[in-house]
């Protein structure tokens, strides 16, 4: 034992040196020796213009590559492009080597099997854009009418069987949430599978306002058009009426405290004739104030006109 730490001690670092310069050149005749590995390599499909594949293909193909054990650690992602023919009907695809993205110092050592995909001449036709909406605006407001989009219409094609069916393309939900006034955005469509569409975004525009309520402004003064040649002492039943109106809160009070503010008109002015003794009963037209109409289920006004001819 004494000998070997004698010897230890005189020669350690040489054999230290002697360990080390193995371990590198085995580990460079490692990294330097061939091999092969089995890749599922993607497939990307270049389709002519004017055709469409007649049903889906395999995302992968599987092939054998050759290369160095350091250049095969290094390998990520293999994608193999193959351009189809300008024709409909069976094509057998035949990959070849120029068609994978290699990196240096990786050949191609067994192809893919080949296959057949089936191309088939693309179809067309406009369909109409819904929008679709999630959430809910801030309290006390509504979205006012129904969401709309520019353009309104967005041209698909696909396959006949697959686009016949389909009468419209949405939109990615739009978030109503909180929302206190009207607003615009570019959202995305969202086609159904296997159906391209020609526009990716449309502008969608939603208006929001204040939720309105119902009200009846009374003390409506009724004002009657005659004809030339007839008296102007015009007495309309009622005089001043009462209707229901549905609209902003702020615009409905205003009206309230200020009636006068709505034209009520009788229309007469196609009168020929002398009216009746009784009178006749006339529709009364409501000149009414943007965002303000007649509340849902609420009959128009009528009035009864008695006149006299001169």
């Amino acid at each position: 034992m004494a000998a070997l730490r004698a010897y230890l001690k005189r020669n350690g670092l040489l054999i230290l040196a002697s360990l080390l310069l193995a371990v590198l050149v085995w580990k460079y005749v490692n990294d330097e020796l061939t091999e092969t590995r089995v890749v599922d390599a993607r497939l990307v499909l270049d389709v002519p213009p004017g055709l469409t594949l007649a049903a889906p293909v395999q995302p992968t193909v599987r092939a054998v590559l050759r290369a160095t054990s350091r250049n095969l650690a290094r390998l990520e992602q293999v994608t193999a492009h193959y351009k189809l023919p300008n024709r409909a009907g069976p094509i057998e695809v035949a990959l070849r080597s120029g068609d994978f993205a290699l990196p240096a110092g990786v050949e191609m050592s067994e192809l893919p099997d080949r296959f057949f995909v089936d191309l088939e001449h693309l179809e067309r036709k406009t369909v109409l854009v819904r929008v679709v909406t999630t959430g809910q605006p801030a309290t006390g407001y509504v979205v006012s009418g129904v969401p709309g989009a520019e353009p309104a219409e967005v041209d698909i094609s696909g396959r006949k069987e697959t686009i016949e069916s389909v009468k419209e393309v949405r939109t990615q939900a739009v978030d109503l949430g909180g929302k206190n006034k009207p607003f615009t955005k570019d959202v995305q469509l969202v086609a159904p599978p296997e159906v391209r569409c020609r526009s990716e975004l449309v502008l969608v525009f939603v208006d929001i306002g204040v939720e309105p309520v119902i009200r009846e402004v009374v003390g409506v003064d009724v004002k009657v058009l005659v004809p030339s040649g007839f008296d102007t002492r015009v007495r309309a039943e009622p005089a001043l009426i009462a209707v229901k109106l549905r609209g902003d809160p702020a615009v409905l009070t205003g009206l309230a405290s200020n009636p006068r503010e709505i034209l009520a008109v009788a229309d007469l002015s196609g009168l020929v004739k002398p009216l009746k003794p009784e009178g006749q009963e006339v529709p009364v037209r409501l000149v009414l104030p943007p965002g303000v109409s007649l509340a849902p289920g609420a009959a128009a006004p009528k009035v009864r006109v008695h006149l006299s001819e001169k």
